[in-house]
């Protein structure tokens, strides 16, 4: 996933200074591997997927969608760091998730790359809730475009987009690829912890209930 989004990246913040971070995760949103990329994103990003998949709807999120979101509120560090969730399945099944975030350069506020000083988050930049940025594997063209319209950088974004959904796809073969390999239900013991002691996951309960 780093590789395909560092070498695919438009922005010089995500192709030369590295500011992402990549991780899988299972169906329960439970932490199964995370590249050591940008370590102000390691305990974050599952926050960011969780209400991310929350905040659209368990019920609702399908087989070719990539979710949106970068509000600091929802489990962002700060505005320009914008995260993608993408649901993996096979063969209807959900196996996991991948997620993508990457430090954006710049989605508006008062100062150039969001560094406005402000008293309130609005002038910090566009503060996107959980959306959909790609549904059944199309792009969401509406979306795209108020993000580019609130960016001194637009020329960056859809190379970004574009790489932040490759790091997702290599997400998504490798996993489809360990089932078809060694089945699914060996792919989803070996993700769940050694024994039967485990304790439920507060993310299944909050996303049972959502």
């Amino acid at each position: 996933m780093a590789t395909v989004l560092q070498r695919s990246s438009f922005s010089p913040i995500l192709a030369d200074m590295l500011d992402f971070s990549n991780a899988i995760y299972d169906a329960d949103l439970q932490l199964l591997s995370q590249a050591a990329n940008c370590p102000v994103h390691l305990a974050a990003m599952k926050f960011s997927a969780e209400e991310a998949v929350k905040g659209v709807g368990p019920q609702n999120v399908h087989e070719g969608d990539v979710l949106v979101l970068n509000d600091p509120y929802r489990g962002g560090t700060h505005i320009n760091d914008i995260t993608f969730t993408k649901p993996i399945f096979y063969k209807g099944q959900l196996i996991g998730y991948g997620v993508s975030r990457g430090h954006w350069m710049d989605l508006g506020g008062g100062g150039a790359g969001g560094q406005a000083f402000s008293t309130h988050i609005a002038a910090e930049g566009l503060r996107l809730p959980p959306l959909k940025i790609y549904s059944g594997g199309k792009l969401n063209e509406d979306l795209l475009a108020i993000i580019l319209n609130n960016s001194r950088t637009p020329h960056f974004i859809k190379g970004d987009v574009q790489a932040h959904l490759g790091a997702l796809l290599a997400a998504e073969q490798e996993l489809q690829r360990a089932c078809d390999r060694y089945g699914v239900d060996t792919v989803r013991a070996a993700m769940s912890w050694s024994g039967s002691t485990r304790a439920p996951s507060p993310t299944r309960s909050r996303l049972s209930a959502a």
